[in-house]
């Protein structure tokens, strides 16, 4: 991998996995607290394991996980395209509404999994989708915090040339 790629692969990979682990910190605390599933790997999980001819996964499999962290990185693959034009400031300013919205295109995507998925998975629905869009401000204020400190350590450790042009950035 050259520079220029890593340059852009780290950011958004720390971005992606300190979001997606406090976000799901999130869920399991909530879900804990609340005596309800929240618990997105779980539940993906299960839908998975749900599928026909029904694949043989526990709750805790692993499968879920990777699931969830790949969608964190598509998240933030797509979020690359809107932070790297803000400054550190505006990418915090930016978590609620950007959050927001992707909460609210995750709560869709939920819900139509949910709607065409031969076995969906008993929970209150309404309470999910309410709970997935403040998840994602979670995720998104996260994830922004890690890629402003990656691509500023990344800044740091270029050679002095590479240095100024991406402070200047």
């Amino acid at each position: 991998m050259d520079k220029r790629m890593t340059d852009r692969a780290v950011p958004i990979l720390s971005a992606a996995l300190t979001g997606t682990t406090l976000m799901s910190a999130f869920s399991y605390v909530t879900s804990q607290k609340e005596g309800r599933q929240f618990r997105e790997p779980e539940l993906l999980n299960k839908l998975v394991r749900r599928m026909p001819p029904g694949v043989k996964i526990n709750k805790d499999s692993i499968v879920g996980w990777a699931i969830h962290y790949i969608v964190g990185i598509v998240f933030c693959t797509l979020y690359d395209k809107i932070w790297r034009r803000l400054t550190p400031i505006e990418r915090m300013l930016a978590a609620l509404p950007l959050g927001t919205v992707s909460g609210v295109i995750g709560a869709v995507i939920w819900k139509y999994t949910f709607k065409i998925h031969p076995f969906p998975p008993v929970i209150r629905y309404k309470n999910y989708y309410l709970h997935i869009i403040l998840d994602h401000v979670i995720f998104c204020a996260f994830a922004g915090l890690a890629y402003t400190i990656a691509k500023k350590h990344s800044a740091h450790s270029a050679p002095l040339n590479d240095r100024k042009q991406a402070l200047e950035k």
